[in-house]
């Protein structure tokens, strides 16, 4: 790297991890720790286990800083360098904007690189262990159940994934069920049933359909009422329920690749989980490309005007994810598609002020 490169992603480097803390504290203030003072003092639960499990949670706080702390970096390491008259003499030197933008793109993508780690991988299991040590200190209302993703076996090699988007725990009946089957890893069959009710020590499956793979393509049996063991009971079903956001990168894949025989909305929404975590990390790219042409604007940019720039234009930018996310679970647009769409407005309006700000 040569020493231009280096001084920027230095004069980059404070700011970030001023940044990070600062927008850290406030998300884990008005989150992490709210929610686990409520535990402790409104559900009475010991402090210990309940301070350790938001410490699991940590991390999926802590990655959301990164594209605040990245946008915050551009931003005031630029503006230092603009107003002491250093970026003017890079230009009497030689230097373009363009050729000064290649750090901060740099960190940028080392950003997005980190975040997609680790979204993918390192906070599902942080979540897992967070969940694994509030079990037994606090018992899920499961009449407020909303719908239901399972693996069979929890650990060890994938043998089925059930989805229910409903369960009635009075009856013990799960409602509109979809069934994976695996072997070796592989999808083998699949279920689908308007009901699965709890019956002596199995379930029965009504309306059920089973769609067989076969060298001539997948086949599908009209099978009516039928008994089925799926290897839990209700209670067990529940306890063993995954949220979306704690699992990996290759359990939502795997999810989603099987949904293709049959749709449901956990399956939908386990493609649309898929599709924002893949998106979403990269952001920090054109988040570090706005940063520099905002940053070198002849106002000098304070710490604070630079956090309230920062903050705002992060508000703007997860208005706009949201919307698509609106859009894509309505049908509008496909979900990798309309998660995309934030970062495309990101990397062109970026562009554009990088563009202006050369002239």
């Amino acid at each position: 790297m040569r020493k231009l490169d280096r001084y920027i992603t230095r004069e980059m480097f404070g700011p970030f991890l001023f940044g990070m803390g600062a927008f850290a504290i406030v998300l884990i203030g008005v989150d992490v720790l709210y929610n686990a003072l409520q535990m402790i003092l409104e559900q009475g639960l010991p402090a210990g286990p309940v301070l350790l499990a938001a410490f699991y949670r940590l991390p999926q706080t802590l990655v959301l800083t990164l594209p605040m702390a990245t946008i915050f970096s551009s931003l005031m390491a630029f503006g230092g360098l603009s107003s002491y008259g250093e970026i003017t003499a890079m230009r009497a030197g030689g230097i373009g904007l363009y050729r000064m933008a290649v750090p901060a793109l740099l960190v940028g993508l080392v950003v997005s690189v980190g975040s997609f780690g680790l979204n993918g991988w390192l906070i599902p299991f942080a979540n897992q262990a967070s969940n694994r040590v509030l079990v037994g200190l606090q018992q899920e209302d499961l009449t407020k159940q909303q719908s239901l993703v399972i693996r069979i076996p929890t650990k060890g090699p994938l043998q089925r994934w059930v989805l229910a988007e409903s369960f009635d725990s009075v009856t013990q009946t799960l409602h509109g069920v979809a069934i994976w089957e695996y072997r070796n890893g592989v999808p083998l069959a699949s279920f689908a049933a308007t009901s699965a009710q709890w019956q002596d020590t199995t379930w029965v499956l009504k309306g059920a359909k089973r769609v067989q793979q076969t060298s001539s393509g997948p086949l599908t049996l009209d099978m009516g009422v039928i008994r089925y063991g799926i290897g839990k009971s209700p209670w067990e079903l529940v306890q063993a329920k995954r949220r979306l956001e704690d699992m990996s990168m290759a359990e939502l894949r795997a999810l989603g690749d099987a949904a293709t025989t049959q749709d449901s909305q956990p399956a939908r929404n386990a493609r649309e989980e898929l599709a924002l975590r893949l998106a979403v990390p990269w952001a920090a790219l054109g988040l570090a490309l706005i940063g520099l042409p905002l940053g070198i604007r002849p106002q000098r940019t304070s710490t604070g005007v630079g956090l309230g720039l920062s903050l705002a234009i992060i508000l703007v930018y997860y208005i706009v994810i949201s919307l698509m996310r609106i859009l894509g679970q309505q049908g509008a647009l496909p979900p990798h598609v309309a998660d995309w769409i934030p970062n495309v407005l990101l990397y062109t309006i970026g562009l554009g002020l990088l563009l202006n700000s050369s002239r």
